[in-house]
């Protein structure tokens, strides 16, 4: 452990000895110098826990070092201890208006000395420690602003967004290295019997991390909720009985070794860190993290930081949980209306899902970001949600559509914009259903837009859905090969024309002929 600096200002180089042995005594690193200007820049580049300074220096007034020090912004948090003669009260006074933190009186005696510095070391202790839990909730608080701001952008359908290790990762990495503790392992109930999660390593500066997962125990169930625990000087790496010190909390989150919060799951990771001292824990139903192997004697405040990180991770996990069977639900009920359009035309579910492959490749390879990706993955399966209220007679007839019964037909898009509404979360499922038979050269439908006009997610899908339909048997014409279908929208044919399709979006769809072949043949219907 890093032992704290206290430097000596004084010009007897006998009093510095004493002075130095004494302080060397009491664990400290003794640092000396003679002049106040010395002292100054001692001060600034060897950044001391404490300075014992003198009053009386051979090249200024103590006090003056003492007025130089605490205007510093740099040093004026710095402690001084004056030492001053017995009946000088007015330096006593001026000491103190100017900023001097204690006192120590001529002749020196040594055991006031302890006292005085020993008081000044746990003030700044304190103060360092509540400055660091300043800073760390301060992120903490950060992340959290992050967490909902990312809630704002969050597409429904957007699986990424339920990969909590990233964001798991920015929270435990970006607060580690000032916590203090060297090892550290975060738990989740997998719900399938075992723990899973990952084993946190500080290497010199580098921190470290791996999966890491370990069976349940029954007996793992038996705690009480949210409990949280400090304890200093267990070893878990060794069988005997070593004495527990537990630092109650003061708030609802209860510090405990009753029960057996740990107990069950502690040889499996001692096998893991190995030795494990000065440690907190804190454990939910769901969820256990261990800090572990502090580099310094554990304290409350220690415990409420750790507190702040684990409740931290806690909350993103539960978040991570719950949205991620929001989407389920939400992708279930996506799939269940689309099937539901399918069954009343002759298309199958197949049909959906090539759409869905087809959207997704063509995005990514024209550069769209994985949100978007994912999005069009899903919503795209909608296209033809609006058939839904086309008379079944027409969508399954077994001869090409007269004139007035394609206008009824056609009429499924503006249908499907109307099913599926205005929610913000399902903009571009309605964009796709109103738009994907729209043509790049203004010759499509409802609207006849043209160009830039067509939303992006409905180009994609429009040249995946005639691709589709040229691939798919119907019953007034037979399915074409790979081949015919690519030439057809290359070239163009008697129905479909090449300005059809957005030319970036066509010629990317070209690249990747290999991987749309691959796509239908995996997918494709027995009656196709």
């Amino acid at each position: 452990m890093k032992k704290s600096k206290i430097l000596i200002v004084d010009d007897d180089s006998k009093s510095q000895n004493i002075l130095s042995k004494y302080i060397e005594h009491m664990g400290y690193q003794p640092l000396t110098v003679s002049t106040g200007f010395d002292a100054i820049k001692a001060v600034q580049s060897q950044k001391p826990d404490i300075v014992i300074l003198d009053i009386m220096l051979p090249d200024m007034n103590g006090l003056d070092v003492l007025s130089i020090l605490k205007t510093n912004p740099d040093t004026y948090e710095v402690p001084v201890i004056i030492v001053t003669a017995l009946d000088d009260e007015y330096q006593r006074i001026k000491s103190k208006e100017i900023g001097a933190d204690d006192f120590i009186t001529k002749p020196v005696s040594f055991q006031e000395m302890r006292g005085r510095i020993n008081s000044i070391m746990k003030l700044r202790d304190l103060h360092n420690e509540l400055e660091l839990a300043q800073k760390l909730i301060s992120r903490l608080t950060h992340y959290q602003e992050n967490i909902l701001l990312k809630f704002e952008k969050y597409p429904y359908g957007g699986g990424d967004f339920f990969n909590i290790e990233p964001l798991l990762e920015n929270v435990v990495k970006n607060s580690y290295g000032e916590l203090g503790p060297s090892d550290m392992v975060v738990l989740w109930d997998n719900d399938k019997g075992w723990w899973d999660g990952k084993y946190y390593k500080l290497k010199g500066k580098k921190i470290e991390s791996e999966p890491l997962s370990l069976p349940r125990i029954e007996d793992d169930d038996d705690i009480e909720e949210e409990s949280i625990r400090v304890i200093k000087g267990e070893d878990w790496g060794k069988e005997e009985k070593r004495e527990k010190t537990v630092i109650d909390s003061e708030d609802s989150v209860k510090i405990s070794i009753s029960g057996k919060p740990l107990d069950t799951v502690r040889p499996h990771i001692a096998k893991v860190i190995g030795n494990i001292e000065n440690y907190i824990s804190y454990r939910t139903s769901k969820l256990l993290v261990i800090a572990a192997n502090f580099d310094k004697e554990l304290t409350k405040i220690d415990g409420q930081i750790m507190r702040s990180l684990f409740v931290s991770i806690s909350t993103l996990k539960t978040i991570s949980l719950q949205m991620s069977e929001i989407d389920e639900a939400f992708r279930y009920t996506v799939e269940a209306l689309s099937r539901a359009a399918e069954a009343n035309d002759e298309d199958t579910f197949n049909h959906l899902q090539r759409i869905s492959h087809f959207s997704r490749i063509i995005s990514e390879t024209i550069g769209m970001d994985s949100s978007f990706v994912k999005e069009i993955s899903l919503l795209s399966q909608l296209h033809d949600v609006g058939k839904i209220q086309v008379e079944s007679l027409l969508l399954k007839k077994p001869a090409r559509l007269t004139d007035e019964e394609f206008e009824k037909v056609k009429l499924h898009t503006v249908y499907g914009a109307r099913i599926i509404g205005d929610h913000p979360k399902l903009k571009m499922a309605k964009q796709i259903a109103m738009s994907h038979h729209e043509k790049w050269d203004g010759t499509g439908y409802p609207l006849g837009l043209k160009g830039e006009e067509i939303p992006l997610p409905a180009r994609i899908v429009a040249i995946a859905d005639v691709y589709d339909a040229i691939r798919s048997k119907r019953p007034y014409k037979a399915p074409r090969d790979h081949n015919t279908a690519m030439e057809i929208i290359s070239r163009g044919d008697s129905r479909t024309g090449q300005g059809h399709f957005d030319p970036q979006i066509k010629s990317a769809f070209m690249k990747i002929s290999k991987e749309i072949e691959d796509i239908y043949k995996s997918l494709e219907s027995t009656s196709e």
